[in-house]
């Protein structure tokens, strides 16, 4: 699995298009997973600076990479 965290989850959606919607599984230190969807937006970095303490998963993408 390619678990990433707040800080990588970050950089990754930074150097993708605008247009391309990830879907994520999160993972909070309590081990609830809930499945998410982020592309690179403020809204996203938001979220995911909320969510420090999570892994994310990438499991799918709305485009090709």
């Amino acid at each position: 699995m390619n678990q990433m965290t707040a800080e990588e989850i970050t950089e990754f959606l930074k150097r993708q298009k605008e247009t391309t919607k990830f879907t994520f599984n999160m993972v909070n230190p309590d081990n609830f997973m809930i499945v998410i969807s982020l592309k690179n937006e403020p809204e996203a970095y938001t979220f995911i600076e909320e969510n420090a303490e999570a892994t994310f998963e990438l499991t799918d993408a709305n485009e090709l990479l």
